[in-house]
């Protein structure tokens, strides 16, 4: 849950599993708030760092979102891979 709100598409979407599995609303919230409490303050940090070249925070979020993007696909198609290799014929 926390980690959900790091990544690109499920940021938005994180919420829908959540309640399909029922997970309580007191769990929920603390998880969602802290992991959009600290996705948020990198961005206010990072175009306060910028400072007149705010606007270059896109371009450093398309940078973040490609990176994270590439280690998702590679945390899920590296074991995948692996399995499907050693998997009994």
């Amino acid at each position: 849950m926390l980690l959900g709100r790091f990544i690109p598409v499920v940021r938005s979407l994180i919420s829908i599993p959540a309640g399909l599995r029922r997970m309580p609303l007191g769990r929920f919230c603390p998880y969602t708030t802290l992991g959009s409490a600290i996705w948020n303050t990198a961005f206010a940090l990072l175009g306060y760092l910028l400072g007149d070249r705010w606007q270059n925070v896109g371009d450093y979020s398309n940078r973040i979102n490609l990176a994270i993007l590439i280690i998702l696909a590679l945390v899920i198609l590296i074991p995948t891979a692996q399995r499907l290799r050693h998997r009994p014929r």
